[in-house]
């Protein structure tokens, strides 16, 4: 499950605070089926642009920083685990620690 933000009247608000996590879940899936509802009355079974789905030029915009991330992490893993060997770490040596650390 995602948690999304919906824009709703005070009193609806107030309302959603007072119920139980039960009745929050039924009107998620309420939701759920309503928007799958409005994506098969939509030409071509796509919401359009903005409605439900980003633009395409944000969508890029997030995949390539989700990759400059990545890449930039595996670069951070590898120093990690060039300096870790270089220091001596050895895979028994880690285990043990970890089991040390879990005692």
């Amino acid at each position: 499950m995602e948690r999304i933000i919906l824009k709703v009247d005070k009193r609806t608000a107030q309302k959603w605070r007072f119920i139980t996590q039960e009745q929050q879940r039924q009107i998620g899936r309420i939701i759920s089926e309503a928007l799958e509802l409005l994506e098969k009355d939509v030409p071509g079974g796509k919401l359009p642009v903005g409605y439900a789905r980003p633009s395409e030029e944000n969508r890029n915009l997030f995949l390539e920083e989700k990759n400059a991330n990545w890449q930039e992490y595996k670069k951070l893993l590898n120093k990690s685990r060039t300096e870790a060997r270089a220091n001596g770490l050895t895979e028994m040596i880690l285990d043990k620690l970890l089991e040390e650390d879990n005692d």
